[in-house]
């Protein structure tokens, strides 16, 4: 587990990449064949994020906000709610 303080601003999506990368990678150095989970709350629930986690083969769950994100592959789940 890690935990990152930080700012109390959204992050941008590059510093969220850059976050996973460092905090992946360490794991992996030690740990190669490891299945990741990755938790974030809604400010690191960006679409960047959930391509790279994707392309490394690393699982997610991230909160959202009242808003899903554009381009969110299920963006229509958000209409139908309201």
């Amino acid at each position: 587990m890690a935990v990152i303080l930080r700012e109390g601003k959204t992050p941008a999506s590059v510093e969220v990449r850059t976050i996973l990368k460092h905090v992946i990678g360490r794991i992996r150095g030690h740990w190669p064949k490891v299945r990741i989970l990755v938790r974030g709350d809604s400010h690191y629930g960006r679409v960047e994020a959930m391509e790279w986690c994707e392309e490394q083969g690393v699982h997610y769950i991230f909160g959202f906000g009242s808003l899903i994100p554009a381009g969110f592959p299920n963006s229509g789940l958000g209409r139908a709610t309201h």
